[in-house]
């Protein structure tokens, strides 16, 4: 009885933990538009490096995925490994990811705010 309430008890704390490492930006998940465009844009079609979907592990942005480190560097900058469609090597690249508000995210000082339902 006692090891399922320390289990209990464990679960509930490392909980947080765990969500913090799966996402580490905290951000709603899934697209984003420039902020040159609105939500409203997606419908006719925007060029590929104007949209990024996020699915709480990586962004992909154009013909690139990066996968976020779940940890973070100094001045927000988050490291990940970017794999471009048809290539098999990833290659770390360093990336500053902020989230200068509730629903956007800027990536390498390019802002994307987020499209609910899109």
């Amino acid at each position: 009885m006692a090891s399922r309430t320390i289990f209990a008890t464990l679960a509930v704390l490392i909980s947080p933990a765990i969500a913090q490492a799966l996402d580490p930006l905290k951000a709603p998940q899934g697209s984003y538009v420039a902020s040159t465009h609105t939500c409203s844009d997606l419908d006719q079609g925007v060029g590929a490096l104007e949209l990024a979907e996020f699915d709480g592990d990586a962004i992909t942005v154009g013909a690139s995925t990066c996968k976020i480190a779940g940890t973070r560097h100094a001045d927000d900058a988050f490291q990940a490994s970017c794999t471009e469609r048809g290539s098999s090597s990833p290659v770390i690249t360093p990336m500053k990811i902020t989230r200068p508000s509730s629903d956007a995210l800027s990536i390498n000082g390019s802002i994307f705010n987020f499209c609910p339902g899109k």
